[in-house]
């Protein structure tokens, strides 16, 4: 994994936030009837770094598929979206928070959030990933990593952003 300077301990390098959202991608299990899945998109670029960071939180009102389930697809079709010029698969945060539960409730035992590194292997088609593996995180250590805080109890937007499509 490559890891960002400021994780590193390097020193502070600011990240560039490209979208903060609800991001609706393909949903891979389209026997279920419904052709949509979504989630809460955050996208970073680090000046210098050829790949995206992303964060996704599973939303309670996701139609589809989740995050986990999903990974691979929601991989490919905000790679494809966000940088599409760059041939490394980005670096994704998979990400099950407040907003990830019913109403915003807690649930019991569940932790109030949950962050794990998807890593992918690059395939030879366009914005193709495969075999993800999963490796949990604090918190902490995400919020270092992007420089923000990233597992606040907040429901993510339901607009677009002008012009997106997904």
């Amino acid at each position: 994994m490559a890891v960002p300077p400021a994780a590193a301990g390097e020193g502070n390098v600011e990240m560039e936030k490209l979208y903060d959202g609800r991001f609706e991608f393909p949903n891979p299990y389209t026997v279920t009837g419904v052709p949509r899945s979504a989630c809460r998109l955050r996208v970073w670029r680090e000046p210098g770094m050829p790949r995206l960071f992303m964060v996704a939180t599973e939303l309670d009102d996701n139609p589809g598929a989740s995050v986990t389930n999903a990974a691979e697809v929601l991989a490919a079709a905000a790679w494809g979206r966000f940088q599409p010029e760059v041939v490394l698969p980005p670096i994704l945060i998979e990400h099950y928070g407040q907003e990830s539960y019913e109403g915003g409730r807690r649930v019991d035992g569940r932790p109030a959030d949950a962050f794990a590194l998807v890593e992918f292997a690059r395939l030879a088609g366009d914005w193709e990933v495969a075999g993800p593996r999963w490796s949990y995180m604090p918190a902490a250590f995400v919020e270092r990593l992007l420089g923000e805080p990233v597992g606040a109890p907040v429901k993510a937007e339901t607009g677009r952003e002008e012009g997106a499509s997904s």
